[in-house]
């Protein structure tokens, strides 16, 4: 959903998609858990705490039953309202009684709630900022005709064509990445064929063995847009790619393969697009994102990263 950074999710269950489990999650909660007992030392001192945890989740527990039943269930708008605002006279009478112990310690779950959102609020503003940044790149079939007519005019102004295949991580199915820019501008050189690859997880389990994994678009004899589609409870590999391009008589092979990742280096923005305290809080969200070359599992000595600024 785009409130966090990329993590390692491990889904639990084959039927339902929302059942996952996270291993730095499960951490964090562990020591956060130990710290409190520390602190408080007794089941009576958390009690006033409980109290405001239980009666809030249970109004956010509300909420979020008014947004499913109208958004996606289409349910009419009057029984709705009737039904939550039943549900949430009641759970708000509950908070009214637990009010008064917030400053007995009902306090610390309204503080790290807080933290929670102000950062995942956070890395969700700064990530559209600097999708917003990254949309104005040229779109791909553009980029592909710039290079058929580069060195028409004059022949030094031709990128040099060197051997080999080159594969640029996509986020997107559209535009063309970044690191496949600043490669041509600082370096002047295309590969033989290059791939754009974006990873695309689907709300199945797992991708349907008849149903071709990758769709492939050539653009022209040397660049090709491929689009790979995971279930969710899949973990996607380049290997599980190298295999599904060997099924389609398509030619990727990891160990003849270049891979280039796009790197961000954030810079203040003049227009202080995030405040001081949002661009810190992103920053040390953003260096501790689990690493795209690991995640999908890429052989390490064919990464090449490619730097960027960005105004943040």
């Amino acid at each position: 959903m785009g409130y966090l950074p990329r993590i390692q999710i491990m889904h639990t269950s084959d039927e339902e998609s929302g059942q996952i489990y996270i291993p730095r999650v499960n951490a964090l909660l562990a020591v956060v858990c130990v710290t409190l007992v520390l602190a408080f030392r007794s089941s009576s001192a958390l009690a006033s705490a409980y109290g405001i945890a239980v009666t809030l989740t249970m109004l956010t527990t509300t909420a979020l039953f008014f947004c499913v039943a109208r958004r996606v269930w289409h349910w009419n708008i009057v029984p709705t309202i009737a039904l939550c605002g039943l549900l949430g006279l009641v759970e708000t009478s509950f908070f009214a009684s637990n009010v008064l112990k917030l400053v007995h310690g009902g306090w610390l779950p309204i503080v790290i709630g807080g933290i929670l959102f102000y950062g995942m609020t956070t890395w969700k503003i700064g990530r559209e900022h600097i999708r917003r940044r990254l949309q104005s790149t040229m779109q791909f079939d553009q980029f592909v005709a710039s290079i058929e007519l580069s060195g028409l005019l004059a022949d030094e102004n031709r990128p040099h064509c060197v051997r080999g295949t080159a594969v640029f991580l996509a986020s997107s199915a559209v535009g063309t990445p970044i690191a496949l820019l600043n490669n041509l501008k600082h370096n002047r050189v295309i590969h033989e064929r290059n791939i754009l690859l974006t990873f695309v997880t689907e709300r199945v389990p797992y991708w349907a063995d008849g149903k071709p994994r990758l769709e492939i678009t050539a653009m022209n004899d040397r660049f090709f847009r491929v689009i790979a589609h995971f279930g969710f409870m899949e973990i996607p590999t380049i290997e599980k790619i190298a295999e599904a391009a060997a099924a389609q008589n398509f030619d990727l092979r990891p160990n003849r393969t270049t891979f280039f990742l796009g790197r961000e280096t954030l810079v203040p923005s003049k227009g202080k697009a995030l405040s001081r305290l949002r661009r810190m809080v992103f920053r040390l969200m953003s260096r501790n994102a689990e690493n795209a070359a690991d995640f999908f599992q890429l052989p390490s000595d064919r990464i090449v990263e490619i730097g960027f600024p960005v105004e943040l």
